[in-house]
């Protein structure tokens, strides 16, 4: 009778061991990579990232022993999501102005009949006056890098001149100047100055490498020589911006420089995107 008793016993484990499933198994880990600014909290099968408004690409590697994994159908329709053996790569474009929005991407891991579940939860925050600023920061940092730059000015104004010369860094207005003619007519304040100008977006360099097409009124005679009125005031003057006085007062006369210049010292949709600008700009003492 003892020996019934032990048998009944041990039946429920013996059913458990010979059941179809197998026990579960810890088949992956996660390793992410962010193209850009952000935050990872990683747990054992998720993760957790946060990132701003700007557009980037994030790497997430499924790390360990497994056959095959699989991502689930329930993408938002706002990230774009390609997988390869064991990776999975998510484009997240820009918030382009709305609110903070998050998204989950859900996979299964596989090893035989063992599965893991495990999510990628992505949280991209609306974009800030801050966030924006090292925008503009990052650009030009990505231009200056293949340029020769000099950050104290030189005794006496004596700025190396040509297309070859360094860009001065002007004070601590954030803009940098390189002098290609200095000019041998010089300006006083009040006195209207008249200009030609091109100019390149530098946040399209930070992300492409390349400046692009310019605009403005270089190479278009049709178009009017813009002006300003040195140390004006007036609706005229201030559309333009405080940048592109600054080498006047270095005693750059009717010459003729590149400016890099942030948004700050721009004109006003400059000031309004925060978006850096290369100009290409020559002055006039009278209409050209």
């Amino acid at each position: 009778m003892k020996h019934i008793k032990f048998l009944i016993f041990l039946l429920p484990f013996f059913f458990v061991a010979c059941g179809d499933d197998e026990p579960e198994q810890n088949l992956f880990s996660i390793a992410v990579q962010l193209g850009g600014e952000g935050e990872i909290a990683i747990g054992q099968h998720d993760c957790e990232i946060t990132v701003n408004g700007y557009g980037q690409y994030i790497t997430v590697d499924l790390i360990g022993d497994f056959d095959s994994f699989r991502i689930g159908n329930n993408i938002p329709s706002w990230l774009m999501v390609t997988s390869g053996e064991r990776r999975i790569k998510i484009a997240v474009p820009d918030i382009a102005g709305m609110d903070t929005r998050t998204g989950k991407i859900e996979f299964t891991v596989f090893k035989g009949k063992a599965q893991n579940t495990g999510s990628i939860t992505i949280t991209q925050k609306e974009l800030t006056l801050e966030d924006m600023l090292k925008q503009e920061a990052k650009a030009i940092k990505a231009f200056l890098e293949d340029q020769t730059v000099i950050d104290k000015l030189p005794s006496g104004n004596t700025f190396e001149i040509g297309l070859d010369a360094p860009f001065y860094k002007l004070g601590e207005s954030g803009i940098y100047m390189q002098v290609i003619s200095k000019g041998s007519e010089f300006f006083n304040e009040g006195e209207t100055v008249y200009f030609r100008f091109e100019r390149w977006d530098l946040l399209t360099y930070l992300t492409t490498g390349k400046l692009g097409n310019s605009f403005g009124n270089w190479n278009d005679v049709g178009q009017n020589t813009a002006f300003f009125t040195f140390g004006g005031k007036d609706t005229a003057t201030t559309q333009w911006g405080d940048g592109i006085q600054v080498p006047l007062k270095y005693g750059i006369g009717n010459g003729e420089v590149n400016l890099i210049i942030p948004s700050q010292q721009g004109s006003q949709s400059e000031i309004a995107n925060v978006t850096p600008f290369l100009y290409h700009i020559r002055y006039f003492k009278s209409v050209m």
